[in-house]
Order: structure tokens, then sequence, then C-alpha cells
């Protein structure tokens, strides 16, 4: 995934870049439940020594990207049902038909929340590593037009 956007301040091989949402991610909403025209600022690696106000392209790998997606969306999603089934069963192991649905749900949420307090307590660890984007390439003059 390739994207563009400017340097706004630049520190020990980092950079903090700000991007515009063009049409495609707006559309997403992941980051900002789908707001529109809104910029997003992201720290990248320096790897082309761009300096602040220079015009960078970004990329991230794309197989990198699935894999957050993943994390974020997919884990989430995976406790969620795991929790109804676990909640369940234990309602139907313990005789209490009444409280299927109920006990069910707590039990999905609770794993849900749980899996997000893991993915958030991971996140420093993750972010210092594979899933940052790069700064890779400045955008030449002729281009920023």
């Amino acid at each position: 995934m390739r994207e563009k956007g400017m340097v706004i301040k630049q520190e020990q091989g980092m950079v903090l870049i700000q991007l515009i949402r063009h049409e495609a991610c707006q559309n997403c909403g992941a980051c900002s439940m789908g707001a529109q025209d809104q910029e997003m600022i992201i720290t990248a690696e320096n790897h082309c020594q761009a300096k602040v106000g220079d015009w960078v392209y970004l990329d991230l790998e794309q197989s990198n990207f699935f894999k957050a997606v993943g994390i974020m969306y997919g884990l989430p999603l995976i406790s969620l049902l795991l929790g109804l089934l676990l909640g369940y069963g234990l309602a139907t192991w313990i005789g209490q038909t009444t409280l299927k649905e109920p006990l069910a749900l707590l039990f999905a949420l609770m794993m849900m929340a749980i899996t997000f307090l893991w993915i958030r307590s991971k996140e420093s660890k993750w972010s210092k590593q594979k899933f940052r984007p790069i700064a890779v390439e400045i955008v030449k003059k002729v281009e920023e037009a």
C-alpha cells in the first residue's frame, strides 16, 4: 500500500507525517468512523532522509497490512464467537436454560474486551516492529501538484 504525505516533524530516524485521506480510505471508516476529508498524523521510519516540509511516499508491506487487519478485527471477532459458545455451553451444562442467551452475551463481551485489552497491551511492541509504515521516497516537485 502506498500513500503520500507531508513530513511535519523529524526525530531520531522517525518522521511524523500528515496524510489526507483518499476516497477509498474515507469510505473504509476504520480510523475515524467514516469522517470525510480528515487528516491523519502517523509515525513512520525515515528511510529516505526526508526533512520537515518534504512530501514523501509511505509504504506498508501488504502482508503486514493484512496481519494488522487480522489482529485488529479477526481476533476480537473470534473471541466474541468463542465467548458466545462458551457462555451458551456453560448455561446448558449447569442446567440454566433461561440464562443461555444472557450468559452467552456476557461471556462474548468479556472475551472480546479481554482480547482488546491484550491487543492494546501489545500495541507498543508491535508499533516498534513490522507494522510501522516506512517513508521510502521523497516526492519530486512535479508530482506534488
